[in-house]
């Protein structure tokens, strides 16, 4: 197998021609934890021979998806949910993000019906009954949402989380960082929310 096989497929992606005269990306296969500390010195090595050979991936993201099927019960899910919203602020910090990109590829925002207003009127990302409701829709594989938020509920059978910066660009870019510390990010929540309320 070749490093990609290992971790993804290459697919033409429209949206990265706003940026360059043309590309690609690898979107991954969900993975285990297992398998991440099996070979993750081989995935990140994906980053890197990109790296070597000028591949640009600067202002462009690293999505993650995760198995909705993962989660073998919605309070399970609920928790993880109500940790990537009550954190979401933090996420864009560790993303590498550059503050004006998320905004249009991963925006910090859940669906409208999943949405809420506090007394004053002002916008707040979730309640607990929206959360609720939410986590259920998702595991019932209901889709729905914009793919542009930083959780896109656009696939029957994952959850993707688009935050991330690019795993290819220049070092010293602020939208680039390695791909592995982002899916560690993603194991430690889920097992996180797996074992805490």
């Amino acid at each position: 197998h070749s490093l990609i096989d290992m971790f993804g497929e290459v697919m033409e992606d429209g949206s990265i021609s706003e940026y360059y005269t043309k590309g690609s990306e690898i979107p991954s296969y969900p993975i285990s934890e297992d398998y991440y500390n099996k070979h993750k010195d081989n995935i990140e090595e994906v980053s890197d021979k990109f790296n070597a050979m000028n591949v640009l991936g600067s202002k462009l993201g690293f999505h993650i998806h995760l198995s909705r099927d993962s989660f073998a019960t919605y309070k399970h899910l609920e928790r993880w949910l109500g940790f990537m919203t009550s954190s979401a602020k933090i996420l864009l910090q560790l993303s590498g993000r550059a503050s004006g990109n998320y905004n249009q590829w991963a925006s910090l925002r859940l669906p409208n019906d999943y949405y809420a207003r506090n007394k004053s009127g002002n916008e707040v990302m979730t309640t607990p009954k929206l959360l609720k409701k939410l986590a259920c829709d998702v595991l019932e594989g209901k889709t729905f949402g914009d793919k542009y938020n930083y959780l896109n509920f656009q696939k029957k059978h994952t959850i993707e989380y688009r935050l991330p910066a690019s795993s290819t660009g220049s070092d010293s870019s602020l939208e680039f960082s390695k791909m592995g510390r982002h899916l560690e990010l993603i194991f430690a929540s889920y097992n996180y929310t797996k074992e805490h309320s």
